[in-house]
């Protein structure tokens, strides 16, 4: 059996897999500034910039800097330290604002980065696992919970649902890695009881939602009268994506750097495939 491999370069074979996740991810999308409509001299303090992808992007870093000011929580819970990047985040564009971490690991660099910080006296350190922790004494009255943590389907169930508990009125939650490399994040928003009122940050790793009252509020019905005119554009490259069905290995395939089929294709997928990557790439 014959087999045509058609190459793509690593970065095209990202943005595909991007433009696969948004076509088929459940969760509206909305745009930073239409959070921030009304709001004025939002001020940004980033206190590093690091290509490190264990911190996330600067894109993620500026989002969640300047959600934070415009925020200015004065209680906050980050479930997942790491390093302690996004904490120190928080901390240097919220100076009234009082924060609690937690992280499984016991290693010495958890929360290393905001330790020798001016901030690190607003900020309380815990270790643990989110599914064994205590957090009754947060219940009601979190302004802001960042989850960061474990990436797993039932771990991040788990943990909107904490959140959620510990949400203060007009507070907002901020999920991370909201992408296609995470599925198990992805997958837990879209079947959480709240799903319809959670939203994708476009241009970010993030999902929000805000409680009632939040002064950060994002519009489903605007998604909604958009969303159809976006389906007319993406109709142009349904046939694109009609020739990946047509692959038994895409998944894997996104994977890697090419996409293979094997002597069964049609010419008809093979054009659409043509005809929809010169659209795409």
């Amino acid at each position: 059996m014959r087999s045509l491999r058609i190459p793509f370069s690593a970065r095209q074979v990202q943005r595909l897999r991007w433009i696969r996740f948004r076509l088929t991810c459940k969760l509206h999308e909305t745009k930073l500034e239409d959070l921030l409509l009304g709001h004025q001299n939002v001020h940004l303090r980033l206190p590093v910039i690091t290509r490190d992808p264990e911190t996330g992007s600067v894109w993620d870093h500026t989002a969640l800097g300047i959600l934070v000011h415009a925020l200015k929580p004065r209680r906050c819970f980050e479930i997942g330290t790491s390093m302690g990047i996004t904490t120190a985040i928080i901390a240097s564009n919220s100076p009234d604002c009082r924060i609690d971490t937690l992280d499984l690991s016991r290693d010495a660099r958890i929360g290393s980065f905001f330790r020798e910080r001016p901030e690190a006296e607003r900020i309380r350190q815990h270790t643990g696992s989110s599914r064994e922790f205590s957090f009754e004494p947060f219940h009601g009255q979190m302004d802001l919970v960042l989850i960061d943590g474990s990436h797993e389907f039932e771990d991040v169930v788990c943990d909107t649902r904490t959140a959620m508990r510990m949400l203060s009125p007009g507070g907002i939650v901020l999920w991370h890695d909201v992408g296609p490399d995470w599925q198990g994040v992805v997958r837990a928003l879209e079947m959480c009881e709240q799903s319809s009122e959670i939203c994708r940050l476009a241009g970010t790793g993030f999902g929000f939602y805000a409680a009632a009252g939040s002064p950060l509020q994002w519009k489903a019905e605007r998604y909604r009268s958009t969303k159809a005119s976006a389906a007319r554009i993406l109709a142009s490259v349904a046939g694109f994506f009609s020739a990946l069905a047509g692959a038994d290995t895409v998944v894997d395939a996104f994977g890697a750097t090419a996409i293979v089929w094997d002597g069964a294709t049609s010419a008809v997928s093979l054009c659409n495939l043509l005809a929809g990557a010169a659209t795409l790439l």
